[in-house]
């Protein structure tokens, strides 16, 4: 496949933005204003700043770390103490020096974005030099097909012309050695046209992630120079930097590709999740404080601010957003119900459907389901001590031909220990397996009177913010989306059980 000059923006880039990540940004903007001196907030953002660092590589394939030692580089600090024989399969002093170039990189995005610097050609050149700084070789082929070793350009264009094998087989050519200067200036002259319009900062991220690596400008760190640009799009609206870890892997490759024939759709959500979950982590922090640091007036401003922000009532609006869901929730799962029970009625089988909201005295039903989806979902804090709904639909077999009745439930409750004004949504499928008599009381829950299986049916949650209220209709449509997918994926699960 010959390469192209790199493309403009879709026409229809306003269409690829997620309002649910605007809102948690305004959400968390609100938040971090209280809590940006706390030590918990230092402490989260040094830990994802060297996540960061050591994700970055692996995701190259530059060196290995285990599981384990990853948590403890990421938990207390960049040293090569830390890393044991056998948990990576390069030197560790080389591995140590690899990633703190990759920190140095990340901090000086954090420095320029400070100093409001615009992009360009010179400071790309600049960023690859610091974030090879200790690398000295780099592996080669050359045009006899032989593999060898030799010295890295650092901060210069490529000399040599560079093709990847794609993933049906066939070469992609990457942008000729003499062409790269006139393509990088034009990259540049776009983003700084996008940045002009206003395009939202997820979209122009992929945008100028997915072309830098068309060109390919470098004789290596091309990914990691792309994740570094697309970081600082991020950074520069506030934003957390884009973190790709090592199990994503094959979501961002796969993302790319759909990126690579033309569909930047995919790669834009992909981002988006990225983001949402580092939200959702933010948003999870506690305030609690550490009274030994601080002294008594300290605390007592501390106090002081709590009973403010229980004064304010800005954050309780997010549960007016949780009953427009709710009821959107209950008006699709009684569509689906009469369209179900139709539908097997027409060929026989007595499948019966109900729709049921919780209320006082149910409300305490499936928190060990809602839990344990929590968990599939990343491990967030279900606060269960605050007001939450949810909507099931049931499907019943009155014949008892089928092995189980299922359930599928959406969950509407408050994300994280404290009220931020931010709720979630979750929702996972029940399959029932109950006694023939156990119908006889519609509404009594599987696990007490035979067993019930929780399977998660959605990849991610639904966010929503007390700043979502000016637009409730938009969050509804995205709501009912995510919902009919839910569903979709919790019918197909229900037939394997048949």
């Amino acid at each position: 496949m010959s390469w192209e000059t790199i493309a403009d923006l879709p026409e229809n880039w306003p269409t690829l933005v997620s309002t649910e990540v605007d809102s948690l940004a305004e959400a968390w903007e609100t938040t971090y204003q209280t809590l940006k001196d706390t030590t918990t907030v230092q402490i989260f953002n040094e830990r994802l700043r060297r996540e960061w660092s050591i994700e970055t590589g692996i995701i190259e394939r530059l060196y290995t770390i285990d599981e384990g030692t990853t948590r403890l580089l990421i938990e207390q600090g960049i040293d090569a103490a830390l890393i044991t024989s056998g948990s990576t399969n390069r030197p560790a002093g080389e591995v140590i020096q690899i990633i703190k170039a990759q920190r140095e990189a990340l901090d000086g995005l954090y420095d320029f974005i400070a100093r409001d610097g615009s992009l360009s050609v010179h400071y790309i050149r600049t960023l690859h030099q610091v974030l090879l700084k200790n690398e000295k070789y780099v592996e080669a082929v050359d045009q006899l097909g032989n593999i060898g070793i030799t010295p890295l350009i650092k901060g210069d264009w490529r000399k040599q012309p560079s093709r990847t094998e794609r993933f049906d087989g066939t070469l992609s050519e990457y942008c000729s050695p003499e062409q790269i200067q006139s393509e990088m200036d034009r990259l540049v002259q776009l983003h700084q046209v996008h940045m002009a319009q206003g395009v939202s900062p997820q979209v122009e991220a992929a945008w100028l992630h997915h072309r830098f690596t068309q060109i390919h400008p470098f004789q290596d760190g091309n990914g990691r120079m792309a994740r570094s640009l697309a970081t600082l799009v991020l950074l520069k609206a506030r934003r957390f930097p884009l973190v790709v870890r090592r199990g994503q892997r094959n979501e961002y490759l796969e993302a790319l590709k759909e990126a690579d024939a033309g569909e930047l759709s995919q790669l834009v959500r992909f981002f988006d999740l990225i983001e949402k979950r580092a939200y959702i982590q933010a948003l999870d922090l506690s305030e609690d404080v550490l009274h030994t640091r601080e002294t008594v007036f300290e605390l007592v401003d501390t106090i002081a601010a709590k009973y403010r922000e229980r004064q304010q009532t800005r954050y309780d609006r997010v549960f007016d957003v949780a009953l427009l869901l709710r009821d959107t929730a209950q008006r699709l799962f009684e569509d689906y119900a009469v369209q179900i029970q139709q539908r097997f009625q027409r060929i026989g089988i007595p499948i019966a459907t109900r729709v049921t909201i919780s209320n006082d005295e149910n409300i305490y039903w499936y928190q060990s389901d809602i839990i344990d989806t929590a968990k599939d979902l990343g491990g967030y804090f279900v606060n269960l001590t605050r007001p939450r709904l949810w909507v099931r639909l049931r499907l019943k077999d009155e014949s008892r031909i089928t092995p189980a009745d299922a359930e599928i439930v959406v969950s509407l409750h408050y994300l994280g220990k404290e009220n931020r004004g931010v709720m979630i949504a979750t929702a996972f499928l029940n399959i029932l397996h109950v006694p023939d008599d156990a119908g006889k009381v519609e509404d009594e829950l599987a696990d007490t009177r035979g067993f019930r299986e929780t399977h998660t049916i959605v990849t991610d949650g639904f966010t929503f913010a007390h700043t979502d209220t000016g637009r409730s209709e938009q969050r509804k449509r995205e709501f009912r989306e995510w919902l009919e997918q839910a569903v979709a994926v919790g019918l197909a699960e229900w037939q394997k059980q048949l």
